[in-house]
């Protein structure tokens, strides 16, 4: 699967996403 020059940010947005969720998630543990 060739995504051509879209490729890097495709992958960049997809790892923030996952990121920010994650921080989010461990917000609320830590929070609870």
């Amino acid at each position: 699967m060739d995504l051509g020059p879209h490729a890097v940010f495709i992958v960049a947005s997809y790892a923030i996403v996952t990121l920010v969720t994650l921080v989010l998630i461990g917000w609320v543990i830590v929070d609870y």
